[in-house]
């Protein structure tokens, strides 16, 4: 063989180059969900969140709140592809704020309005409203809806406008201006929701909207897909639940 380091340094490289490249590009899990991986260093440590997009028109999209259960047990529990944590709530596990499932309201309390979002399925059709552009009305109809906050990303601009400090485990919810929806997972990595925000920025993906859902402890998510698994616990048990059922 001619000059063997040669070839020696080129495979090298073009492994090398294939690993970190697929951390920046989509990759498919089966024929319905696209995973992107967001690596970065802090502190000489590497650290991931991971984006995983899909069609809202191949899932039936629902929520729970039946149970008190880690996500993990949740999932044992309904047979569903995905499975995230909700909403925040108090000591006694009722709802932080608006709450409705399959039509009927769970707890009495709301969060401001003006400074929170709703997801929201009704009639099949998964979006993520804007509360302070079109507030709840007294005795609406919905089939599902949860109420949270912050908006990291509204009307396709970054929604925090400085850094708290305050890092945690992350779940959120994204939609693009092409209605593809995002679970966003920063399950093992401790981040402020204003550096979230950045790092989904700067992937140049066309977020519409990004909306926090509770995090910390109650961070969460199950995947039951054809030829992947994974699951990452929350720390505590958790009330209500987001489930994405593949459609037949």
């Amino acid at each position: 063989m001619k000059n063997p380091i040669k070839y020696i340094i080129l495979f090298l490289f073009l492994f090398s180059g294939c690993n970190s490249g697929n951390l920046d590009e989509w990759q498919h899990l089966d024929d319905f969900v696209s995973q992107r991986v967001i690596e970065y260093k802090q502190d000489d440590i590497t650290k991931r969140i991971h984006l995983y997009r899909l069609n809202p028109a191949d899932f039936d999209i629902t929520m729970a709140n039946s149970d008190r259960k880690r996500i993990s047990d949740w999932a044992k529990k309904f047979d569903a592809s995905i499975v995230i944590n909700g909403a925040y709530f108090n000591e006694d596990y009722s709802p932080s704020g608006y709450l409705k499932i399959n039509n009927q309201r769970i707890g009495e309390l709301i969060f401001d309005q003006s400074k929170s979002g709703l997801i929201q399925i009704d009639n099949g059709e998964f979006t993520i409203r804007d509360l302070a552009v079109n507030p709840l009305q007294t005795g609406e109809e919905l089939d599902f809806g949860l109420q949270s906050f912050p908006f990291l990303i509204k009307n396709s601009k970054a929604a925090i406008k400085e850094d708290s400090g305050k890092t945690a485990r992350r779940t959120a919810l994204g939609i693009d201006n092409d209605g593809l929806v995002y679970i966003i997972v920063a399950d093992l990595v401790h981040i402020s929701l204003y550096d979230l925000m950045n790092k989904l920025l700067d992937t140049k993906i066309d977020f519409t909207y990004v909306l926090n859902l509770d995090g910390g402890p109650s961070s969460g998510i199950s995947m039951d897909l054809e030829g992947y698994d994974n699951t990452k616990d929350s720390v505590v048990k958790v009330p209500s639940v987001i489930l994405f059922k593949k459609r037949l």
